[in-house]
C-alpha cells in the first residue's frame, strides 16, 4: 500500500510483537505496551503521518495521544476498538466477545489451527483454504499473540477511549473502512469519528478488512487526498 502513495517518500514500518522480524512476545508483559514501545522508539523527531491497520490501528492512536508532537496526522484503518460500542452498541460489542471467547476456547482446548480458521474466517480477508499451507500453520503459531489483543480490544487496558481523551486529539485523523468490512467496523468508526474534532472518515467500495493488502491503491489515494 505505500508503495501505491505518489511522489518520493520514507517510509518506516513497525512490526508486531511475534510477527516479522519483531522480536518475540514477552508473555508477562502487556502486547500493547510492547507494540507501542517498538512504535515509539522508530518515531522520528520530525512530524510525521502514522499509519495504522486492525490491532495496530489502536497502536497508533495511542502513539497520537501520548506522542502529540512528532505526530502530525493518524491515519486509522479499521481499529478493533470494540470498547467503543460499550454506549453506542452494547448488544453488538458482546457478540463479538462472545465470538472472541469461542476463538480462545479452542486454543486452550489445544486446537491452535481450529483457532486460527475461525479467526481468519472473519478478519483474513480470504478463504481458510486458499492460503497456502505454510501461511496458514504459521496463523496457527500467532495464534497466542491474537489472543493477547483482547486486552484492548475487548477491554480498551491502555484507557484510550476514556472520557475526554479522543476528543482532545488535535490532530487530523482519516478513518479508513471497507464496504464490505463486518458491520461492527462501521458501529466502531461512527463511534471513534463523533469523538474526534477533525475526522474524516472515507470508505472503501467492494474492500473488506484486509482493504490495504487487497485494495492497496484505492487505500494510498484515499490517504493522498487527505494528507495534512
Amino acid at each position: 500500500m505505500l508503495g501505491a502513495l505518489p511522489g518520493p517518500r520514507e517510509a518506516i514500518s513497525v512490526e508486531l510483537p511475534g510477527h516479522g522480524r519483531a522480536p518475540a512476545m514477552d508473555p508477562v508483559r502487556p502486547l500493547h505496551d510492547q507494540a507501542t514501545a517498538l512504535a515509539t522508539a522508530a518515531l522520528p523527531e520530525q512530524p510525521v503521518t502514522v499509519i495504522g491497520h486492525s490491532y495496530g490501528a489502536t497502536v497508533g492512536l495511542r502513539l497520537a495521544l501520548e506522542n502529540p508532537s512528532p505526530v502530525a496526522g493518524l491515519v486509522l484503518i479499521e481499529p478493533v476498538l470494540f470498547t467503543a460500542l460499550r454506549d453506542t452498541a452494547p448488544a453488538v460489542r458482546a457478540q463479538e466477545g462472545d465470538h472472541f471467547g469461542q476463538i480462545r476456547a479452542l486454543f486452550e482446548a489445544g486446537r491452535p489451527t481450529d483457532a486460527a480458521r475461525m479467526f481468519v474466517s472473519r478478519w483474513g480477508g480470504a478463504p481458510w483454504d486458499d492460503i497456502p499451507a505454510a501461511a496458514r500453520a504459521a496463523m496457527a503459531a500467532q495464534m497466542e499473540v491474537a489472543l493477547a489483543t483482547d486486552a484492548v480490544v475487548g477491554h480498551d487496558s491502555p484507557g484510550l477511549l476514556a472520557p475526554g481523551r479522543l476528543e482532545g486529539l488535535e490532530i487530523p485523523v482519516l478513518l479508513i473502512e471497507g464496504a464490505a468490512s463486518p458491520s461492527v467496523i462501521s458501529l466502531v468508526q461512527q463511534a471513534l469519528e463523533a469523538r474526534m474534532p477533525h475526522a474524516r472518515r472515507v470508505i472503501i467500495p467492494g474492500a473488506g478488512h484486509m482493504a490495504p493488502v487487497s485494495h492497496a491503491d484505492a487505500v494510498a489515494k484515499a490517504i493522498a487526498a487527505w494528507e495534512p
